[in-house]
């Protein structure tokens, strides 16, 4: 995961990509009004590299979460083996 320097145009950008995936879902239709709005304007980027933050943080979360569950699957797994359901 990148380390942006605090209070930068980057930390401030993955912010923005953090709420707008509150809801659990990041839409074409949402960044469509970032641009429409000007936010990476706002934010001293270029709409482009707002888009690329934004993008490396769904990244990084996807990668997080993989990792945990993948982890979680490991761990479970001979415990699910051992153990045997009857269908009835």
């Amino acid at each position: 995961m990148p380390t942006y320097r605090i209070n930068s145009p980057q930390a401030a950008a993955r912010i923005v990509g953090l709420a707008m995936l509150a809801d659990g879902h990041m839409c074409k239709a949402e960044l469509d009004v970032l641009d429409r709005l000007g936010v990476h304007h706002q934010l001293g980027l270029h709409a482009e590299e707002l888009h690329v933050v934004v993008h490396a943080l769904c990244e990084d979360l996807f990668g997080a979460a993989v990792e945990h569950w993948g982890l979680q699957r490991r761990m479970l797994q001979p415990e699910l083996a051992s153990r045997s359901v009857e269908h009835v």
